[in-house]
């Protein structure tokens, strides 16, 4: 009986014996995963620090990597603009990265050295104006610099600095800079600067050649700087810069069925008939049927002439 005691207390031991070894087992393992944690932090010599500096150098370790963590969308943006630097999207979305980060000088910056690598007739994703007209509004609103904003303006829309394919995005920076001088309320330079942009005259030889001056001869035709000129002259300017304004657009045949009953209908408001009937006879002569715009200029013309004399005159 002394022997079967003796044999299970040795059985027991060697139990306790296992179960122990196995939680110290079990605790190295884990402190080997904590230790290969903080390596990848700090360093290979993070598993030999066990002084209180230890402590500093894992709070600096996790702002960096929450840092890292912050700027990952403007590493993979970067990452992007590499592989093409023409991709106006991505500049935009750059420098809306930085907005948010509340990085305002790095978000115009970016835009800044976009207009230097994006190459107009190479842009994709957007159009190269979208740069010029996010620039613009930084300085703007965030920066309350309408200075800046309007030297950017005057280097794009005066000096051509950028070289731009398409005439249509030079007109929407020329249109942003009569609206910012609108809101400024500069009505008197809101109101030359659409009289200079449609004139033909802004830089006969562009900054960049042949293609830059194509694009800026073409503004003469661009109806979205003549709509805009026509607005400005009928709220701001006198009834004869108004004639003068309708005249050249039908002289230079850019002027739209709509333009000339806008011109005749001003006409007429301001009591100048016979001058009303011409500009609908000018505007007949440019669309004859079977353009859309004949029967409604017939229309009106035909209407506003019985309308004035009631059958007392021959119609023309």
């Amino acid at each position: 009986d002394d022997e079967e005691d003796e044999d299970a207390d040795g059985a027991d031991g060697m139990d306790e014996g296992g179960s122990g070894k196995a939680k110290s087992k079990s605790k190295s393992e884990n402190t080997t995963d904590d230790d290969e944690d903080m390596d990848i932090l700090l360093g290979d010599n993070a598993a030999n620090e066990e002084s209180a500096g230890a402590s500093a150098d894992v709070e600096l370790a996790m702002a960096r990597a929450e840092h890292l963590t912050a700027r990952r969308p403007l590493l993979l943006n970067r990452v992007l603009l590499r592989q093409n630097p023409h991709n106006v999207g991505e500049w935009i979305k750059r420098s809306k990265l930085y907005m948010d980060l509340g990085e305002v000088d790095m978000a115009t910056s970016a835009l800044e050295e976009s207009l230097k690598s994006v190459i107009a007739r190479k842009s994709v994703n957007g159009s190269p104006s979208s740069l010029v007209l996010t620039l613009v509004d930084i300085h703007e609103k965030e920066r309350k610099d309408v200075d800046a904003s309007r030297r950017v303006l005057e280097r794009i829309c005066s000096k051509n600095e950028y070289d731009f394919q398409d005439t249509e995005d030079l007109a929407q920076c020329h249109a942003a800079w009569v609206e910012l001088e609108l809101r400024q309320e500069n009505w008197d330079m809101a109101l030359d600067l659409a009289r200079r942009s449609v004139s033909g005259k802004i830089g006969a030889s562009g900054a960049h050649g042949k293609r830059s001056s194509k694009a800026i001869k073409g503004l003469a035709k661009s109806l979205r700087l003549w709509n805009l000129l026509f607005d400005l002259e009928e709220s701001l300017g006198t009834v004869q810069t108004t004639k003068d304004a309708y005249d050249r657009a039908l002289e230079w045949k850019v002027a739209t069925a709509s333009h000339v009953l806008n011109y005749a209908t001003f006409l007429k408001d301001h009591k100048y008939f016979e001058e009303s009937f011409a500009a609908y006879e000018r505007g007949l002569g440019l669309f004859p049927f079977p353009h859309p715009g004949a029967q409604m200029l017939w229309k009106n013309y035909l209407t506003m002439f019985l309308e004035r004399y009631e059958g007392s005159k021959t119609p023309r």
